[in-house]
């Protein structure tokens, strides 16, 4: 009489056990860390019932705060506020073009403009090459909604 016997299938199995073992050692751990702490504050926080408490401390923290009496909230009364509307006379940017009194300019910088009849005025440096501020004001053109 031969037994064949797979290793490779057993240690499986008993990956499953080995975290089932794991899982009820978490349980009790966790159990015993709010069942009997060192503080006995926290210990009557913890456990509504003190009634099985040994120590006479806890047994006084528990009293204090069972005696503590329930604050009613019977006086407090939502109020109800009506937002004001939304008027429709407020106007974004980009619908009315904003004009701007142009001031002189530090050693390096120049006004360019985003939009038709220099409106969406933006501060760049004078120092780039025609290509390079194209391409930089192309940017900034995509992005306008994003600028403000």
């Amino acid at each position: 009489m031969t037994l064949e016997l797979n290793i490779w299938k057993q240690s499986a199995n008993n990956e499953d056990v080995d975290q089932e073992v794991y899982m009820i050692e978490t349980i009790v751990q966790n159990f015993f860390n709010s069942s009997f702490s060192s503080d006995p504050l926290q210990f009557c926080l913890a456990n509504r019932d003190c009634n099985f408490a040994q120590d006479f401390e806890i047994q006084y923290l528990c009293s204090l705060l069972d005696s503590v009496q329930v604050q009613e909230h019977n006086g407090w009364i939502p109020k109800y506020e009506e937002l004001p509307t939304v008027s429709d006379e407020k106007k974004s940017s980009r619908e009315k073009d904003p004009k701007c009194e142009l001031k002189p300019l530090l050693a390096g910088l120049e006004y360019a403009f985003l939009g038709e009849d220099e409106t969406y005025l933006v501060v760049i440096s004078s120092k780039l090459e025609l290509l390079h501020e194209g391409m930089l004001l192309k940017v900034l053109k995509d992005h306008r909604t994003a600028i403000g």
